[in-house]
């Protein structure tokens, strides 16, 4: 059952803010041509949920987990990612079917008194966090009432300072913080949903992941604001540096090197942020922190290195499309194939990089 819809029924939609139930997306390429080419359809109207706030007594949440129970139900709004392989079940969900969960109940759970639900798997990676989880507290924050409320959130984002630091950008009303560890069951007695501001991707029908311009505006909005950048760029490099999906990067770095690209490493959220926030040209592997890219300067171009085959699992064109920006792939070559962009290694194709980098140089 939707969030929403169980939320209407037991008067518990405190506010909608969108409920056009439609949202434009990106149709993705069709051809390894047009994908090469940078050939992009124009969007289409494709169905979404309502964007809204509202209020769920007695839920139970885990630890970096979407789904709520409450009610005898199981709560997403993300319903569409329930089958294939958008929704990856946990250990607390060992069985989704078209008609029903199969959900491991607790005895005892942990009991909060009340907080505003932050919680997703996935947080402690910086999109995730960025966009599909602390973009939602502008919903409950433009609601007085609820300033006051402390944020529940996954304790993985404790674990890495750039989320702390942005963490501190958006905590704008000094919320407290409730951390929840993975795995583990908690009792809200009052739980304030924010819904979420983007949409899966739809790859059987050929459509690529969406965000409502709320979530890149506020995210930008609050970034812009906390850093002021100590230098400028032009023409950069986003390393990635593991070694576990890009993995030529050592022949990228000396690719772009030569010709006088700048190759930024990351060593800090302040120098990740300067780079993308001055720069004029930007080129990164799919991950690389990409999803930075709503934070750069109108005008920018963001050309990015992913294989054809994962070009609607990534975050590439909904960020583009709704910061605006002009977004160019690089073709690469898979060398491992994974279920999901994450566990799929490639190569870039050094030849389609050194044209880039030419043309950028002159």
């Amino acid at each position: 059952m939707t969030v929403y819809d169980y939320c209407r029924e037991h008067d518990g939609i405190i506010r909608v803010y969108d409920d056009s139930c439609e949202y434009p997306a990106r149709p993705l390429c069709r051809t390894r041509e047009e994908f090469e080419g940078n050939i992009f359809a124009e969007p289409v109207m494709r169905p979404a949920w309502y964007i809204y706030v509202s209020k769920i007594h007695d839920a139970v949440i885990w630890g970096y987990e979407d789904l709520i129970y409450a009610g005898g139900c199981v709560l997403t709004d993300r319903k569409r990612q329930i089958q294939g392989n958008h929704y990856y079940i946990s250990g607390n969900v060992p069985e989704i079917r078209e008609d029903a969960c199969v959900v491991k109940m607790p005895a005892s759970p942990e009991i909060i008194e009340k907080g505003i639900d932050m919680v997703k798997m996935w947080s402690g990676n910086i999109y995730h966090f960025s966009y599909e989880t602390i973009s939602r507290l502008q919903l409950a924050d433009a609601l007085e009432e609820y300033r006051s409320y402390p944020l529940i959130l996954d304790e993985a984002i404790i674990h890495d300072k750039w989320r702390l630091q942005l963490l501190e950008m958006m905590n704008i009303h000094n919320h407290d913080v409730v951390l929840v560890k993975q795995g583990s069951p908690y009792l809200v007695k009052e739980l304030i949903y924010p819904s979420f501001l983007n949409w899966p991707g739809e790859k059987k029908a050929g459509y690529a992941p969406r965000m409502h311009t709320m979530a890149a505006d506020y995210v930008r909005e609050r970034v812009l604001s906390g850093h002021k950048p100590s230098r400028t760029y032009k023409n950069v490099y986003i390393v990635r540096g593991d070694g576990r999906r890009l993995l030529n990067e050592e022949e990228v770095i000396e690719c772009l090197s030569r010709r006088g690209i700048e190759i930024v490493y990351q060593k800090s959220y302040d120098e990740t942020l300067d780079a993308f926030m001055t720069a004029d040209n930007i080129i990164g592997a799919v991950g690389s922190n990409m999803a930075c890219t709503t934070f750069t300067k109108p005008g920018a171009n963001i050309y990015v290195i992913c294989p054809f085959e994962y070009q609607g699992d990534n975050n590439c064109f909904e960020i583009t499309d709704v910061s605006r920006r002009k977004l160019h792939f690089i073709p690469a070559d898979i060398h491992e194939l994974g279920p999901v962009l994450i566990h799929t290694s490639f190569y870039a194709r050094l030849d389609a990089l050194e044209a880039v980098a030419k043309q950028l140089s002159r």
